[in-house]
């Protein structure tokens, strides 16, 4: 939920609409809705285009064992 809430936030920042974003996308703007309001999760495909779209990227941090 934090990721989502952080691309939502990061969406806001750059002024990009819910409809814009879809557009980017390639998908309709009510599961853009679904997703910001933990509705729908998606799927890995459309989450990899929804960072692409926000111009983000995913980077992971191995804990010290």
């Amino acid at each position: 939920e934090k990721l989502i809430e952080q691309m939502v936030d990061h969406r806001s920042t750059l002024g990009i609409s819910q409809e814009e974003l879809a557009d980017r996308i390639g998908c309709a703007s009510s599961l853009i809705h679904k997703w910001e309001q933990h509705k729908r999760v998606p799927s890995g495909f459309l989450f990899t285009c929804w960072l692409d779209a926000l111009g983000c990227e995913i980077q992971i941090n191995f804990k010290k064992t």
